[in-house]
């Protein structure tokens, strides 16, 4: 510190005096927002994904959609989660095979996991998933969803944040951060494609870090498939 910094926190304990940083308010690239500080999702639902700067920061095979929620007066809001003849779901041929839901307490983290992806036999796996993402990325008969774990996310209330890391093979490392506004906010952000395994009862499960529980299933075997409805409070 200068002369003058030192002066002006004189009055704080030394240790204190040692944390002191300065906040660092330049503006960042994208692709540093969306990788390192974070980013808004309904930042990333709008954006042109065929910029350099765009496509170069996005992990391919994510969707981030906006869902319409609409305003009831006196009432509350009322808001469609999915078709599964219409939008994006409908366009990339996925639809959810259980429906679940879990509540999260502010300051708690879940669900720490990796997807593998499906190989085909006799196939390099580099090679597979860069046709599969990057040559033929529109091309969605060719995804093995059935043997893979897929999800749909919704966020419904409060404010969560998320990162996803790329760690396939044949992909650079790419890692996005998300923060990810529920119904109440004023910018909607509401699905994700993320990850949590099938559960076969109506179950519900309390531990520290807040509940979950299965509101669906539509058969009751064993699937790579699911979908949450992800709530996380700040107290």
């Amino acid at each position: 510190m200068s002369d003058q910094e030192n002066e002006l926190w004189q009055g704080l304990a030394p240790d204190a005096q040692v944390a002191l940083v300065t906040r660092d308010y330049r503006v960042h690239t994208f692709s540093s927002q969306v990788g390192e500080s974070g980013i808004e999702a309904g930042r990333l639902a709008s954006a042109d994904r065929a910029r350099p700067e765009v496509s170069e920061a996005w992990i391919p095979g994510v969707e981030i959609f906006a869902r319409t929620v609409h305003p009831q007066r006196h009432r509350g809001a009322f808001g469609e989660f999915a078709r599964r003849d219409e939008g994006l779901l409908s366009e990339i041929g996925l639809w959810p095979q259980q429906w679940a839901a879990a509540r999260m307490f502010g300051q708690t983290a879940k669900g720490f996991h990796v997807h593998p992806p499906s190989i085909p036999k006799d196939t390099q796996p580099a090679e597979w998933l860069r046709w599969l993402f990057v040559e033929e990325p529109n091309n969605y008969a060719l995804r093995r969803y059935e043997q893979e774990q897929w999800d749909v996310m919704f966020f419904v209330q409060g404010v969560a944040e998320m990162i996803l890391r790329d760690v396939r093979a044949g992909f650079p490392k790419r890692t996005m951060r998300l923060l990810i506004d529920g119904d109440r906010a004023p910018h909607f952000v509401r699905n994700l494609k993320a990850g949590s395994p099938v559960m076969w009862k109506r179950l519900r499960y309390q531990n520290r870090g807040g509940s979950f529980w299965e509101v669906a299933s539509d058969k009751q075997q064993t699937d790579f498939f699911s979908s949450l409805v992800s709530r996380r409070f700040f107290g």
